[in-house]
């Protein structure tokens, strides 16, 4: 006999869940919830805001935290974005695997065709810390530059440029 508590999922007649119940796995059955979730009012305004902004230079979009993407997908459902350079990073290289799949298959199903696109010139020669996945994602007037990249949440500093002062 061990002094090992009891597993509560042996106690209650369950079965410890399969392996194939990653995180990635519970961000997409979420997703439902989430969406229910959001405040309306947050989203108006948010809609409002820019549907004033000045036209003829991309949004920039910086999403942290991105997961599997669906943040991305609401905004192009929702139609929030018309011209958008949108960077996604997580530190997780498994959510962004799976955005970087999910995301142009979810695009495909709702109307926006899907392109891929070579680095900027700028970071030809410059190395990249993770393999990073470059979408152009367009439908009708609108076109949304996406950018799919996993960080290391241990070394990531902002740029000093970026007005962010990392703490110590």
């Amino acid at each position: 006999m061990t002094n090992q508590p009891p597993d509560p999922a042996h106690s209650a007649g369950q079965t410890a869940p399969p392996a194939a119940y990653s995180f990635p796995r519970y961000l997409a059955a979420k997703k439902s919830i989430d969406d229910r979730a959001l405040n309306c009012a947050v989203w108006s305004q948010l809609q409002h805001s820019l549907a004033g902004l000045p036209a003829g230079r991309p949004l920039q979009v910086l999403e942290i935290g991105a997961g599997i993407g669906t943040m991305i997908e609401r905004t192009l459902a929702w139609e929030l974005l018309s011209s958008a350079e949108y960077l996604a990073i997580d530190a997780q290289p498994e959510n962004i695997a799976w955005a970087g799949q999910r995301l142009p298959e979810w695009a495909v199903a709702h109307g926006w065709a899907v392109g891929r696109s070579e680095p900027r010139p700028s970071e030809q020669h410059a190395p990249l810390p993770a393999p990073v996945t470059r979408l152009v994602l367009a439908c009708g007037a609108s076109e949304v530059n996406v950018e799919l990249q996993t960080i290391n949440s241990k070394t990531f500093r902002p740029s000093s440029s970026s007005g962010v002062k990392p703490s110590r």
